[in-house]
């Protein structure tokens, strides 16, 4: 399984990097947001579909519904198929 958690401190361009360093389009991937609280949690799990330039594209959804701001991920975790 790859894993990388994004540092606190990197911006939108420097996460986009990171993340399309450690995954590729067709990986299947868990993401989670960087804001974990009870009432705010983004878990997401699908394929990479996109880079997009503002954020991480998840089974062809737009942002918002299933796909992710760079910024506001922490972790990003690739799930391997058995």
């Amino acid at each position: 399984m790859t894993d990388l958690t994004i540092p606190q401190d990197a911006d939108a361009a420097q996460a986009r990097a990171l993340v399309r360093e450690h995954f590729e389009i067709g990986d299947v991937v868990e993401v989670r947001d960087a804001e974990r609280t009870e009432d705010h949690q983004m878990d997401t799990t699908g394929e990479v579909t996109g880079f997009e330039p503002d954020y991480l594209e998840i089974d062809d959804q737009p942002l918002g519904e299933g796909s992710a701001r760079y910024e506001e991920i922490q972790t990003v975790a690739k799930i391997e198929s058995e």
